[in-house]
């Protein structure tokens, strides 16, 4: 049921950033990590209805790690970047290429050797003590403040490099508070409300959300969208292995072949995220200015 829940969480987040990416990119330079972004953003019926999807996917990621393990959940939920260019070439009445067909397959064939070779933990539960939770948000969470403040200074190809790992970073972060707070929804509403994880999901979840748009507004997806392709499910199981005690079995025979599979799965993220543009998209924005 984990990979069930974090397969239909994939494609649905996929609908969503289709929807999302070229408003963002439309949106002035200087909205950029200002709330101003989204209120000029929620104008925009279309990337309304992405954010819709997020919201939709978010629940059912939420539903997959309550119980689920973040090396299972995360890595599937990479795929979205599958469903995501069905969608963007559906939109753009294009077809796929022989090389995004290529990557695809490369994306579910590795991903379904890595999860079938390295056994990965079926099961875990987020991190009980305030020890964990200090350590996580000082790594996790100082790496995407980092990257939005290096991003926020900088422009051209090392804003979207900050940016990217900053949105990697904070989606990683969100997705452990998402574990917390459906396992902490589990013992009902009342002992939920009075709880802090509600309000993690809805500061954390605003301040990503800011960042992976204002990612993409840089509009330079040959950078951005790789960087958060693989950054993004790479911390999610260095998280869960690292702070988590979530295991995957690497010994004899299994290392040679997720050594393999892992790099199908990175090979084709890669390749799908440069070739996710519609052919209207351009990979370069001016630094001021943009469409209203």
């Amino acid at each position: 049921m984990t990979f069930v829940l974090a397969l239909v969480a994939a494609a649905v987040y996929g609908v969503g950033t289709a929807l999302q990416q070229q408003e963002a990119r439309s949106a002035p330079a200087q909205l950029s990590l200002r709330l101003g972004l989204l209120g000029r953003l929620a104008r925009r019926p279309t990337w309304l209805a992405g954010l819709a999807s997020d919201v939709v996917g978010f629940g059912l990621q939420t539903a997959a790690l309550t119980t689920g393990s973040l090396v299972i959940v995360q890595p599937v939920l990479s795929t979205n970047l599958v469903f995501g260019l069905l969608v963007t070439a559906g939109l753009a009445h294009a077809a796929l290429t022989r090389a995004q067909v290529r990557a695809a397959l490369a994306v579910v064939v590795g991903l379904a050797l890595l999860l079938a070779v390295s056994h990965p933990t079926v099961h875990s539960h987020a991190p009980l003590g305030a020890r964990t939770w200090l350590v996580m948000v000082v790594l996790v969470g100082g790496l995407a403040a980092t990257g939005a403040a290096v991003g926020a200074a900088s422009s051209g190809p090392r804003r979207g490099i900050a940016l990217g790992l900053a949105a990697s970073a904070a989606e990683a972060l969100m997705a452990v508070i998402a574990k917390a707070f459906g396992e902490r929804a589990g013992h009902g509403l009342t002992p939920l409300l009075r709880s802090w994880e509600p309000y993690a999901v809805i500061g954390c979840g605003l301040t990503t959300l800011l960042i992976v748009q204002s990612a993409y507004q840089v509009g330079l997806p040959l950078v951005v969208l790789p960087l958060h392709a693989v950054g993004e499910p790479l911390l999610g199981v260095a998280i869960g292995i690292g702070l988590l005690h979530e295991r995957v079995h690497l010994a004899a025979w299994r290392a040679p072949l997720v050594m393999l599979a892992a790099w199908l799965l990175v090979a084709g993220l890669v390749v799908l995220s440069r070739g996710s543009r519609s052919r209207h998209d351009v990979s370069t924005k001016p630094t001021t200015g943009g469409r209203t």
